[in-house]
């Protein structure tokens, strides 16, 4: 988890206390505090607080896929992490340096010289953010909860969003369960500048003009996105798994990345010990076929139930 408080005022920083109360007392997490933001974050992969030279503190949550191209970009060392690439895309690009990034992420950037929080998040909205303004302070986090605890949030619910969520089965607006605090919608930044918001969205799905091309070329194309796309998440540093159910997108992610990984590839399983659910056969005829290491992993319905003691 990523949290934090800004200050739109200047001369009032923000004081440790409010940052403490967003966690739920839990130990192991990095804080930075500048002259108009504190920023936080767990001390663990995926989460990460850094302040960039300038500085431009910033909060990241996730992964970037595209994090080496952004190094050679930035003439970046390879040890820099996530939080210090985006902080110093944004010194290079202004705000639309989020339409280079590529993965899941969430990300908060502080820029106390024109008093400017960014809040933004990827492409598909992998990994959620959520906001509460009121008066000077604007406070954020990914998870809701975390977003509640702040002294200034007043717990009370949103039955419009509720209402929304219960006849759509997802919430298809920026509101939350709770009055007042709202979420970043995908492919969006949340601009805070001299008292304004600005929302900009920095990518569209889009299909284009296929008339002109063959079903071959079309095919083609998207073979190409998705080899990239794979081989973009592949870390050759570190040995690569993937949850192999058997089915077309988990089997075309392994056939893939056994192009590059070979034997080194690990695939990994569950089955359900109750026979009409058991599908694992799928999963191991995709392993048999691109030689993976295949592990299978095995629960009854009645382990479901202690699932949060397994992991």
């Amino acid at each position: 988890m990523i949290w934090g408080v800004f200050n739109k005022q200047t001369g009032r920083p923000v004081a440790p206390d409010e940052l403490k109360a967003m966690h739920g007392d839990r130990d192991g997490y990095r804080s930075i505090l500048s002259e108009a933001a504190g920023f936080a974050a767990f001390d663990a992969t995926p989460f990460e607080c850094d302040i960039a030279p300038g500085g431009v503190p910033a909060a990241f949550q996730g992964a970037l896929a595209n994090a080496d191209d952004l190094r050679r970009s930035l003439d970046e060392a390879d040890s820099s992490g996530p939080a210090r690439l985006i902080a110093k895309a944004y010194a290079a690009w202004g705000a639309d340096f989020a339409g280079r990034l590529e993965g899941k992420f969430a990300f908060a950037l502080a820029d106390s010289r024109n008093r400017t929080l960014l809040l933004g998040r990827d492409r598909f909205g992998m990994e959620p953010l959520y906001f509460f303004e009121d008066g000077d302070r604007i406070v954020f986090g990914t998870r809701l909860g975390a977003v509640a605890s702040h002294p200034r949030v007043v717990k009370r619910l949103h039955l419009e969003a509720m209402h929304q969520f219960l006849l759509f089965c997802y919430n298809p607006t920026s509101a939350t369960f709770f009055e007042g605090i709202h979420k970043v919608g995908p492919a969006r930044v949340w601009i805070f500048e001299n008292g304004k918001c600005e929302t900009r969205r920095y990518w569209r799905l889009s299909f284009g003009n296929t008339r002109d091309r063959s079903e071959g070329e079309i095919a083609a194309e998207l073979v190409g996105h998705l080899e990239r796309s794979v081989r973009n998440c592949l870390d050759v540093k570190r040995p690569t798994g993937i949850f192999l159910s058997g089915g077309m997108d988990s089997s075309s992610v392994t056939a893939l990345a056994s192009r590059t990984q070979g034997a080194a590839l690990s695939t990994f399983s569950y089955r359900c010990r109750g026979v009409s659910f058991d599908e694992s056969h799928y999963a191991k005829t995709v392993s048999d076929f691109f030689g993976t290491r295949h592990a299978l992993i095995e629960y009854s319905p009645e382990t479901v139930l202690s699932m949060e003691d397994v992991a």
